[in-house]
């Protein structure tokens, strides 16, 4: 048992050797990759960067690399219930410990109460890498080497851990010891004895029950025995929740352990279910690399070999009479958003050719549509908000590019008679007050309402006030408007009225938006004064299909953006000269919230200045440029993915979500767009 404060550099700074992570430049076809190919982490980077793998349903598996449980959503199986929302940590972790005579060696690690590090089986922990997407350790110790892999069965709350010994010297023992949650991902946090747990043993696994949760978790371990030895373990502290203001001791139960004899050359693997039945670990683990050998198929380069596996961790099915899909926004904690799925839709499911899932994912949330809005997102319990102003408008977006994409025009034809009741209920008014302007123009009446993606709240007052008539939510009106003439042809209508109405937008956009003093545009006008803060809102302008502006107007905002927002790792959302700008974002809620668009970073941006910047300068090799950092940084934070956002000022530390669907479909569709520039 070790003591830490906060896992203070001293104590790592007497600990040997380094944690190998592979770079996205190997193959995955070979599993023991030559280690001058690997990124050298110090030991304490194992605590920072997380893992994931999903099960297409909603639910996932992750943790640190350490094997630390730093966040209250890890867990070995946080499942849905019901799919794809819903989501229950059931599976905590695991204890995992391995005997060789009467030395003990530990694999798992975990902190307590106070920085106290035990048991600390990372010391064991030799390299790390992704197996097609799948998180894979390797434990050297006493003549021994042993590998794991944890994966999901697709369609399935079931997780499956792989056991390898690769090399040992005769029997070794494994102990494995469960630890359940049962309780949803958001919290609150368990308490021991909070809740009874019924154990059942049914010879070779054993049956985990609780009151109030709908499922029983299965448990099984191939070859081993269960002892019953049912106990509490107290106060795990998960430090990110600390870090984040929010509750963080948990105290988890444990129905016994699992023990069981291994040779070198043997294998075992335990499963943890709520399904009724699960299928055997050469049957799981063939099935499942064959899914993503699919996914990859014969992509050469790396980095975007490990985004469309990336890509796929988002896409989940959703049950019901008529199957249908989704796009989840990001992991560990957001659900089902509308302006987040559009955003994705092209890089996620387009770049992918994944048609026919884009097209399921278009029709459900056009199902959705009500008083010519898209919801903002799914709540939990199946119920749509409706509290987005710019969703609807980025469906229209994304449906240019899925007809551009796919060749189907079909959905056009299809959906027209709803696209055209959005415009309607636009111009003549809908919810919180959104209507068109004499000017043509649409304004939000709604001061406290946060319509717009900048939707922050602090004690219930926007962080970033954008009531009156935001700069992206009139980009898009106008492109909605010169997209629906040529649709309007398509479905056997005249194409008059809404050429009228982009003109008369467009030109009221060019007079009113235009800060002639700074060369750029206004974020928000008419509110009733006009803001002139440096913020990324106004590149849509020039990224979307139609842009409102004149080709000069167009490169002053690319240079203006270029030159005061530009990061490596995408656009800050206000310039750093802004006595408002909040540099880090960290801490509290309320000391995130007022970071989040206050000068935060955000990866998706970064696909809109790519599309601007190549309108305006054709420079196919700029756009390689600005894709570089994130082939490092999917060795960093959530290894394989690419973060929600990122700190403002240098060295812009990855924050948020460590796997966001928009942050890797717009990365994904840029890079899948400069290779069709070849």
């Amino acid at each position: 048992m070790v003591e830490t404060d906060g896992l203070a550099s001293a104590f790592f700074g007497n600990t040997q050797g380094v944690l190998l992570v592979d770079t996205p430049t190997l193959s995955d076809n070979d599993l023991r990759m030559n280690s001058t190919n690997y990124l050298q982490y110090k030991p304490e980077q194992s605590f920072l960067c997380e893992w994931l793998v999903t099960n297409g349903i909603g639910g996932y598996a992750s943790a640190t690399i350490a094997g630390v449980n730093s966040r209250r959503y890890h867990g070995l199986l946080v499942g849905s219930f019901p799919p794809p929302l819903g989501r229950q940590v059931v599976l905590s972790r695991i204890d995992e410990e391995i005997r060789v005579g009467d030395d003990s060696y530990p694999l798992a690690c975990s902190e307590y109460d106070g920085g106290v590090i035990h048991p600390d089986g990372f010391r064991y922990l030799s390299s790390f890498w992704l197996d097609l997407g799948i998180p894979t350790f390797e434990y050297r110790f006493s003549n021994c080497v042993i590998r794991k892999q944890v994966w999901l069965e697709r369609g399935q709350n079931t997780v499956y851990i792989m056991y390898d010994l690769r090399e040992g010297p005769g029997d070794v023992v494994l102990l494995l010891r469960p630890f359940c949650a049962f309780r949803g991902y958001h919290g609150p946090l368990r308490k021991g004895g909070d809740g009874a747990f019924t154990i059942e043993s049914l010879g070779d696994s054993v049956l985990v029950s609780s009151a109030g949760v709908p499922y029983t978790l299965r448990i099984a371990c191939d070859g081993a025995e269960f002892q019953n030895e049912q106990d509490w373990y107290w106060r795990y502290l998960y430090r990110m929740e600390k870090e984040r203001g929010l509750d963080f001791l948990e105290d988890l139960f444990t129905p016994g352990y699992f023990s069981l004899s291994l040779r070198q050359g043997c294998r075992t693997v335990f499963v943890a279910t709520t399904e009724p039945s699960f299928a055997r670990l050469q049957d799981a683990l063939r099935r499942e690399k064959r899914r993503r050998r699919s996914l990859v198929k014969q992509e050469a380069d790396g980095f975007r070999r490990q985004l469309l596996l990336a890509a796929d961790q988002f896409i989940v099915d959703i049950p019901g009479p008529k199957p249908k899909k989704g796009i989840i926004a990001g992991y560990h904690w957001f659900g089902e958003w509308g302006r987040d799925t559009m955003i994705s839709i092209p890089g996620l499911l387009l770049s992918t050719r994944r048609f026919s899932e884009a097209r399921k994912v278009l029709l459900r949330w056009a199902e959705a549509l009500e008083c010519g809005m898209l919801p903002n997102r799914f709540n939990d319990d199946g119920g749509a908000e409706y509290n987005s102003v710019d969703a609807v408008l980025w469906l229209f977006e994304c449906l240019q590019k899925y007809v551009s994409s796919s060749g189907d025009e079909s959905i056009i034809k299809q959906l027209f008679p709803r696209l055209e009741k959005v415009i309607e209920k636009h111009i003549a008014g809908t919810r919180f007050g959104i209507s068109t302007d004499s000017d043509g123009l649409l304004r939000i009446a709604e001061p406290r309402t946060q319509l717009t993606w900048m939707d922050a709240c602090v004690n219930g007052q926007p962080v970033t006030p954008r009531s009156g008539k935001a700069v992206e939510v009139n980009a898009l009106w106008y492109n909605a408007l010169s997209l629906m003439s040529p649709w309007a042809i398509y479905a056997g209508q005249s194409p008059e009225k809404y050429e009228t109405l982009a003109s008369h937008c467009g030109a009221s956009f060019r007079r009113k938006f235009w800060y002639a003093v700074g060369s750029y545009l206004y974020d928000v006008i008419d509110a009733p004064g006009n803001d002139a803060s440096i913020r990324p809102n106004q590149i849509m302008a020039v990224s979307l299909t139609y842009s409102p502006l004149d080709t000069q107007q167009q490169k002053s905002v690319v240079d203006v953006v270029e030159k005061y927002l530009l990061t490596p790792y995408g656009l800050r959302t206000l310039s750093e000269d802004h006595p408002s700008y909040v540099g880090t974002y960290r801490g509290s809620p309320q000391e995130r919230d007022s970071a989040y668009h206050q000068g935060s970073v955000w990866p998706w941006l970064l696909g809109q200045f790519a599309n601007a910047h190549y309108r305006v300068y054709r420079n196919r090799d700029y756009l390689l440029h600005l894709l570089e950092p994130f082939a490092q940084h999917i060795s960093e934070a959530g290894v394989g993915s690419i973060s929600e956002l990122f700190d403002g000022t240098a060295p812009h530390h990855p924050r948020g979500c460590i796997a966001q669907a928009w942050s890797v479909g717009e990365i994904l569709r840029v890079l899948t767009d400069i290779r069709a520039m070849d």
